[in-house]
């Protein structure tokens, strides 16, 4: 298997409306960066198990920016999954306060 091959089998882009969310596969389970418009939740499970993953393997989410549609969803997607939540410090309060533009 080349260097190309491996890394595609360990980042899996998943299109959710007009945006890509992507999982990546670690050792020790999935870091998903983004979560899609706040209808993406509706559907995660489901999403992820057409990939053969289950929510509770997902143990970091990573939001590269604040929009509703890479960041809509975050609430209820770290709920289902348990993951932690990493984003830009300045964006932190708007998250806690239910904040997204």
């Amino acid at each position: 298997m080349t260097e190309n091959q491996e890394n595609e089998n360990k980042v899996l882009p998943i299109k959710v409306g007009h945006v890509n969310i992507y999982l990546v596969k670690t050792e020790v389970g999935y870091i998903l960066v983004d979560t899609g418009m706040p209808s993406t939740a509706k559907n995660f499970n489901k999403t992820l198990r057409t990939h053969g993953v289950n929510a509770n393997q997902v143990f970091l989410i990573i939001l590269t920016h604040g929009h509703l549609d890479h960041a809509g969803a975050v609430a209820q997607i770290q709920k289902l999954t348990g993951g932690k939540i990493m984003c830009q410090r300045s964006f932190v309060e708007d998250l806690a306060n239910g904040k997204i533009e």
